[in-house]
């Protein structure tokens, strides 16, 4: 799997200008690849839930939804302990999405029931959790609070079964400070040295039906053809490319009105560069020049010579637009809309 951009803030991208950027993500995918072969392609729900992105572009090679469904990062987070198993099973249901979409699955979820932790949210931000020294202090943990966090994983773990999830993360390193971990909920390697991660993902099975919390639209694993890379995979519907295959968007949002069309554009005029053989002491080593396919001669992105580019690391509120002289100009018009990038 090859994910094209990590979690997108969708509620300020735009969900128009975000698909736009997947279809054309997907056709170049796809290009190098060929259909139904190489990596499948990974987009993200943009925290918009997988509702939205139920019928999304038909016809597709092999694109997986990922979503990842934190709680510790929404309000309402002083709630009993019991209160977020059950949630739990509620609300991290991708088995809809099997249905409506396609291949679904959970790229991170964690043990978190709040935003306890060092640096959980960022660096140097606190939590807005009121009370976080009990959960701060795992090695003092009750056990009803090691038994509660184990059946809020294993909910999660069970709600989200198929095809799977990835825990976030493996382990925390401990502080330099304190010489422990400082965010104890994200550290599974923390969780089964001290009893409140399983030590078998299998043991969730059936965990949401013990709450009283049934699944009733259990997926049965059957993903309609295309979907998997077989037959009518890279046909995407005409409608959904007439929505979405203009690009750059016709409008973009959040940039106090700049203008797409006079976004930088580049051509594919310059040779791609490639990173050396690596040498050892101990032994010699023969490595090519580290290109996979000799028919790929796709030339590399290179700037318009003549054209005035504006900071390429300066802040978003710097001005989109760049400026040509008329001999810049002249001669881009001339570059097929092909060879050009934005």
């Amino acid at each position: 799997m090859f994910g094209v951009i990590n979690e997108p803030l969708m509620g300020i991208i735009g969900f128009d200008q975000l698909t736009r950027f997947y279809l054309q993500s997907h056709d170049m995918f796809r290009q190098i690849t060929g259909i139904g072969q190489g990596a499948y392609m990974v987009i993200h729900d943009g925290f918009q839930g997988l509702t939205p992105w139920k019928d999304f572009l038909p016809g597709s090679d092999r694109i997986i939804l990922d979503t990842h469904p934190y709680v510790a990062f929404g309000g309402n987070l002083d709630q009993p302990l019991d209160y977020w198993p059950p949630a739990a099973c509620r609300a991290f249901q991708t088995n809809q999405s099997q249905f409506d979409f396609g291949i679904t699955l959970t790229g991170e979820f964690s043990a978190a029931i709040n935003d306890c932790g060092q640096w959980v949210k960022n660096i140097g931000t606190l939590p807005s959790y009121p009370n976080c020294t009990p959960w701060d202090d795992w090695q003092n943990w009750t056990q009803d609070m090691k038994d509660g966090i184990k059946l809020f994983t294993m909910a999660s773990m069970d709600a989200m079964h198929f095809p799977g999830y990835f825990f976030w993360t493996w382990k925390i390193g401990n502080s330099s400070v304190t010489g422990k971990v400082e965010a104890p909920f994200w550290s599974y390697q923390l969780g089964l040295e001290n009893g409140w991660m399983p030590t078998d993902p299998r043991e969730a099975v059936g965990t949401c039906d013990s709450l009283g919390i049934l699944d009733n639209l259990p997926f049965n694993g059957s993903y309609q053809s295309w979907q998997t890379g077989g037959s009518g995979a890279g046909t995407i519907a005409a409608t959904a490319v007439a929505s979405f295959s203009q690009y750059p968007p016709p409008a973009l949002s959040n940039v106090n009105g700049a203008d797409p069309t006079l976004l930088p554009q580049y051509t594919s005029t310059s040779v791609v560069p490639t990173l050396p053989t690596p040498t050892f002491t101990a032994a010699t080593t023969t490595g090519g020049d580290g290109w996979a396919d000799p028919q790929d001669t796709s030339l590399a992105a290179a700037p318009i010579p003549g054209c005035i580019y504006p900071d390429a690391w300066g802040a978003p509120a710097q001005s989109t637009a760049f400026l040509c002289g008329a001999a810049a100009a002249s001669a881009m018009a001339t570059i097929p809309p092909a060879r050009r990038r934005v």
